[in-house]
This record gives structure tokens, C-alpha cells and sequence, in this order.
């Protein structure tokens, strides 16, 4: 199964060199993690109902991740 690694939603497009900071701008509290949302879609998470319906409810996360954790549980 692939690995969860850093993700970044771009909200305009430009250019980022070697050096440039990137600042979290925000948070959103109940967002599943991303290796929380890896391990939905790709390991049945027998009990994980909590989980499972905070990523199905993120308005952040694909409809393909959504998608895909569907199927798995």
C-alpha cells in the first residue's frame, strides 16, 4: 500500500523556491489526519465509525479518497 507523505492544497497558483516558508493557515479540528485517512482507504477499520465519518464529512478531502474508503469499509 502506498505511504502518506505531506499534502498541500493550493489556493493560488505561483511558484515556491528553496528557502520559501509555507504557513499553515489554518486548522480544522476533527479533520482526520492524513495517515488516518491512508489507513481508511487502504485496511478495513473494523470500529473506526468516528473516523470513517469525519473524513467522509471533510469538505477538504477528495471525493476520490472518499471514494476509495467507501469501498474498503
Amino acid at each position: 500500500a502506498p505511504y502518506p507523505g505531506v499534502y498541500f492544497r493550493v489556493i493560488k497558483p505561483g511558484f515556491v523556491s528553496l528557502g520559501d516558508e509555507l504557513v499553515l493557515i489554518s486548522d480544522h479540528i476533527g479533520s482526520p489526519s492524513v495517515s488516518e485517512v491512508y489507513s481508511l482507504m487502504y485496511h478495513k477499520q473494523l470500529g473506526a465509525e468516528t473516523i470513517i465519518q469525519a473524513a467522509l464529512d471533510c469538505i477538504h478531502l477528495p471525493e476520490g479518497c472518499k471514494d476509495l474508503i467507501r469501498k474498503t469499509q
